[in-house]
């Protein structure tokens, strides 16, 4: 009873009887699908399964519709780019170490697009041998953000 009471109150915000009203009609009337509610009657760890991929479903679209109250539930699929771009942004000012606060973004996006624009200059200036002579594309490489 604490757990379910915990639940609702901190997950679902909601009564679990109304997450299970929402996800019944969810698969009745998009899936299509009676015959997984009718096993879900017989079979309480199924019924269960759905209530947690009815928050996982929105918690996604929670993220994408940018739901204020929701904002500690967000779940954005990214796969191993998030990774990448952590290291990206690693001991910069976009850091939420250093800034208290996760990069805007806009402003993300803004320096990965810089950063690709200077990796395909080195790559222009190393192909092109009366610049590379020049320059030394190496030293430009790699790329860390600063402010804009």
């Amino acid at each position: 009873e604490k757990k379910r009471e915990k639940g609702e109150k901190g997950v679902s915000k909601k009564p679990i009887q109304e997450v299970w009203d929402e996800t019944v009609k969810f698969h009745l009337e998009q899936l299509k699908d009676p015959v997984k509610i009718q096993r879900c009657e017989e079979d309480p760890k199924l019924k269960m399964s759905l209530v947690f991929r009815w928050y996982l479903g929105l918690s996604s679209a929670w993220a994408n519709a940018g739901v204020k109250e929701r904002a500690l539930d967000y779940q954005v699929w990214c796969g191993p780019a998030i990774g990448s771009f952590n290291e990206f942004i690693k001991g910069t000012y976009l850091d939420p170490k250093n800034a208290n606060a996760f990069p805007d973004v806009w402003e993300a996006n803004m320096q990965v697009l810089r950063g690709t624009q200077l990796a395909r200059r080195c790559a222009q200036v190393r192909a092109d041998s009366a610049l590379s002579a020049a320059i030394d594309a190496a030293a430009l490489v790699p790329y860390k953000p600063e402010a804009l």
